[in-house]
């Protein structure tokens, strides 16, 4: 970083000499001074503290109107979160802003809606730098960062997580590796949904019967597929009857809970929080927080998504007899129930054969998602599971898809993807079965068993938008 500084006499000097040469003069001068001010005003008190110094080393006036900007922009270099504050403080001024993403101390790339990559000119002073703002970052939501744990994730409020790595896990002159994802609560519509080419008319039918009906099903996909926002928007279907136990780590992401006039709660929510510890009895992890809500009277757990140990838990919720959203990192909708039966590995001695029939008795339901070249999240796969057999393997059918018939590069940049969704095989009678047995009307299920579901007079969905409601 070159940039310079006009002093009040009309010298110039690089803006890291300054900075650094001021850090030295507060060490040297307020140390003292500095681990007694009031947390609420340490901003203000610290501002103070950066003017003062730039006045007595002489490089501004106290009448100058620069000096300000100057103190203000060393304070958020030694004390706050350097240029990130500009975008994390003002998140209303970037509504498109989905990720920031420190690939090294100079390489600041952000990731925004519509799947658009921008190459940004934001740069940390340097290496260490980088360190010291991602660390204070860090530390300042309960966590540490250091050489015994150079790597770590931390909430730095409900809406936004960061996970940082330092040497020695990455070489030392990267100075901070990190990823801010930003996670916006949205209105989605089913109108908004279909317009933007995310899911047609006939699949939002589908799996709204589903849920009324109280039908298991994993939402999957890679990172920034949609998978948490179209979980969020069927969830949100489920009967107000229902008493939902729902798990989410760290930062809050599903907005299930509704409030009346008078700030009571309208829904039946018992929302938990993952408090991971080292210690046994204060480790307070998905797969903890499961087994507590056995204890309850539950009709629908939600863990917000399936990491770890805790799958086998909300595998054996789901025979219970109790419902299970979720979702879950995978490469497509078949690939989902090996990736849950290796999640259950982490916690069962039983064989992959075992573990792959409990996985799909468990979900009945894959609903997977990618966001294609065009940067439109799309349900791509709606795959019933209908059972494992250890000699036939996986034995599934595919109820919808979308199939990509092309992907063309636009002449003023960006793609447009066409294609179209199809309806491919009906419920198999196992399904049939559930659903009656869950109370589904008899002609609906027939319906939902046929081949060829039938139109619903809704208009046909747009397959190419610039639109995208769905952001996480």
């Amino acid at each position: 970083m070159n940039k310079t500084v006009t002093l009040s006499r009309g010298q110039t000097m690089p803006y890291i000499d300054m900075l650094e040469s001021t850090q030295r003069f507060v060490s040297a001068n307020y140390s003292a001074e500095i681990p007694r001010l009031k947390k609420d005003d340490y901003e203000q008190l610290m501002f103070e503290i950066v003017r003062r110094s730039l006045i007595n080393q002489n490089y501004f006036d106290p009448s100058d109107n620069r000096l300000k900007a100057a103190a203000n922009e060393i304070t958020e270099d030694m004390a706050g979160m350097s240029f990130l504050s500009r975008y994390l403080n003002h998140l209303e001024d970037h509504p498109d802003l989905e990720e920031i993403n420190g690939n090294m101390w100079n390489s600041i790339v952000f990731e925004k809606s519509g799947g658009h990559t921008e190459f940004t000119n934001e740069s940390f002073l340097s290496p260490q730098h980088s360190v010291d703002v991602i660390r204070r970052i860090i530390e300042k939501h309960g966590a540490s960062l250091d050489e015994s744990k150079s790597e770590v994730t931390a909430d730095i409020s409900n809406n936004i997580r960061i996970t940082a790595k330092i040497y020695p896990i990455i070489p030392e002159e990267f100075g901070a590796v990190f990823s801010i994802r930003i996670t916006r609560p949205h209105t989605i519509t089913d109108e908004k949904l279909i317009e933007s080419g995310s899911v047609s008319p006939e699949i939002i039918d589908f799996l709204k019967f589903c849920v009324k009906y109280l039908v298991s099903m994993v939402f999957s996909g890679k990172m920034y597929a949609g998978k948490t926002t179209m979980m969020n928007f069927f969830a949100k279907m489920i009967d107000k009857e229902k008493r939902i136990y729902l798990i989410e780590e760290g930062s809050r992401e599903l907005s299930l809970i509704e409030y009346d006039e008078d700030g009571r709660m309208k829904n039946q929510i018992i929302p938990n929080l993952t408090f991971p510890s080292t210690i046994p009895d204060q480790n307070y992890d998905a797969k903890r927080e499961l087994q507590f809500g056995l204890r309850y009277d539950i009709d629908v757990f939600i863990p917000q998504e399936l990491r770890a140990g805790e799958a086998n838990t909300a595998v054996e919720c789901g025979r219970t007899g109790s419902i299970v959203f979720t979702s879950i990192h995978s490469k497509s909708a078949p690939a989902t129930y090996p990736r849950i039966m290796s999640l259950m590995q982490l916690d069962s001695n039983m064989n992959e054969h075992t573990l792959m029939r409990l996985a799909v008795e468990a979900f009945p339901l894959i609903i997977h998602m990618a966001r294609l070249k065009d940067g439109t999240p799309r349900i791509m796969e709606v795959l019933e599971g209908e059972k494992y057999d250890s000699e036939k393997g996986l034995v599934c059918r595919t109820l919808f898809r979308y199939a990509v018939e092309d992907t063309i590069e636009k002449q003023n940049g960006g793609y447009a993807v066409i294609g179209k969704f199809e309806r491919v095989h009906g419920i198999s009678e196992e399904m049939q079965r559930l659903l009656l047995n869950h109370g589904a009307p008899k002609k609906l299920v027939e319906q939902y068993a046929a081949e060829e579901v039938k139109k619903r007079g809704r208009k046909k969905p747009v397959q190419n938008t610039e639109q995208n409601p769905i952001q996480g």
